[in-house]
């Protein structure tokens, strides 16, 4: 009867510690988005503020307005598409 406890208990365990499949729960996230004229989606769920950086691009080329997740070309960047990285 004892191995049954020590069984159950390294099972309780090995579930509470993320040895099994678990969601991820990170916020973080990357995408390549397209330039274009109309505003883009950049996600379904609204952006934390201050957190999205396009990598090789001033901020003066655009403007995000981070609860609708959407992003306005202010001016034609030099390349078609960047790389964003951002928190939801």
């Amino acid at each position: 009867m004892a191995y049954v406890k020590v069984l159950f208990t390294a099972l309780i365990f090995i579930a509470f510690t993320g040895l099994s499949h678990a969601q991820d729960l990170s916020t973080s996230r990357k995408k390549t988005i397209v330039v274009t004229t109309a505003p883009y989606k950049i996600d379904t769920l609204s952006i934390a503020p201050n957190s999205l950086k396009i990598n090789d691009l001033g901020e003066d080329f655009y403007r995000i307005d981070y609860a609708a997740s959407t992003l306005v070309w202010l001016k034609t960047p030099p390349k078609q598409q960047y790389e964003v990285s951002y928190r939801v």
